[in-house]
């Protein structure tokens, strides 16, 4: 689909569809996750549907490009932790390593980059965090609880800003309530603000 909303063009016609698209940076190419049976695979088309290549070893969940073009990066499925693939030699590398205690709060929800593709950011039910895919020294950006629960995230192309989906759940006379809004910060966490009603 366009940006202006149209030209909805369907890209995948069989039945096991695509999952967790996303752009590279010049918006020539994207990858996604198709499944067929019960083998995951992570293809890279052209910006017509076209494939141009698969990805051995690795499986795009909620992925993000890095800005060099070179790096994808994903949360490896059902787990607590992040690794990315160089797609110019399939080198897949896991940049964390975390256990999984409490499913809930543990697991990674989504992904995004530094503007140098130096670091992948990073949610779970603990908060927002940063990892450098170098040293794997991570730091944590942004605290999250049980009732400030930090689910997508996407990071500013300039790699200054991240908008992030929380959810905030209040006890109020027995009853739960549980609220989606968006938060605007500083790539480092500072100056948390809300910007959805």
């Amino acid at each position: 689909i366009k940006s202006n909303g149209d030209s909805l063009t369907l890209l995948t016609i069989d039945l096991e569809g695509g999952y967790g698209a996303a752009w590279n940076p010049t918006g020539d190419k994207f990858a996604f996750r198709k499944v067929v049976g019960s083998i995951n695979y992570s293809l890279i088309c052209d910006a017509n549907g076209n494939h141009l290549d698969t990805i051995p070893n690795f499986v795009l969940n909620n992925g993000a490009w890095a800005n060099d073009g070179i790096k994808l990066g994903t949360n490896i499925e059902v787990s607590a932790n992040v690794e990315f693939t160089n797609i110019n030699n399939n080198q897949v590398s896991q940049v964390t390593n975390n256990t999984v205690v409490d499913a809930a709060r543990d697991l990674v929800t989504d992904i995004g980059w530094t503007a140098d593709s130096q670091n992948i950011i990073w949610c779970n039910g603990h908060g927002i965090f940063t990892t450098n895919i170098t040293t794997h020294q991570t730091n944590q950006i942004t605290i999250g609880c049980d009732n400030k629960n930090y689910i997508w995230l996407s990071v500013a192309h300039d790699g200054s800003k991240i908008v992030a989906q929380r959810f905030n759940n209040t006890l109020s006379h027995d009853t739960l309530f549980e609220e989606s809004a968006l938060y605007l910060m500083n790539i480092d966490g500072s100056n948390l603000t809300r910007i959805s009603p």
